[in-house]
């Protein structure tokens, strides 16, 4: 299991709590990720590394977390507000039980803001692959 989707247009108002859907899929061998709601689902129980990039242009900034089945589990916070482009990407090993669910939706708060999605250039990102099963 193995994928890796973008942004292929922005997002140019986010909503509460909204998954982020990457409709750009470069990758999805298993068929893991769902690019309609922007899920992730776990085909097994497993060791995965999970993924992330997230983007702003100059004088904008952004939150987003990576939620497991509706926890979080890391929060990104690019701050491009000095006047630069700004990115934060984690990569994180995630202990997954068969059928639980990863994606990036907004922080709470951070509504009505923007992801940009410069021509397919994978700034604003999600990857994950099974490292081993369990």
């Amino acid at each position: 299991m193995a994928f890796l989707a973008g942004l292929s247009k922005p997002i140019t108002s986010l909503g509460s709590h909204q998954a982020i859907d990457y409709d750009l899929v470069l990758t999805n061998e298993g068929q893991a990720y769902d690019s309609l709601h922007g899920h992730m689902v776990a085909p097994v129980k497993g060791l995965y590394l999970v993924s992330a990039c997230v983007f702003v242009d100059p004088n904008k900034y952004v939150a987003l977390n990576l939620v497991k089945n509706g926890q979080s589990v890391a929060t990104f916070y690019p701050d491009g507000r000095g006047g630069h482009y700004d990115s934060e990407s984690k990569t994180l090993p995630l202990v997954l039980e068969k059928g639980d669910m990863v994606w990036m939706h907004t922080y709470p708060g951070f509504e009505g803001l923007e992801l940009p999605a410069h021509g397919g250039s994978l700034y604003n990102s999600f990857s994950g692959v099974l490292l081993y099963e369990m």
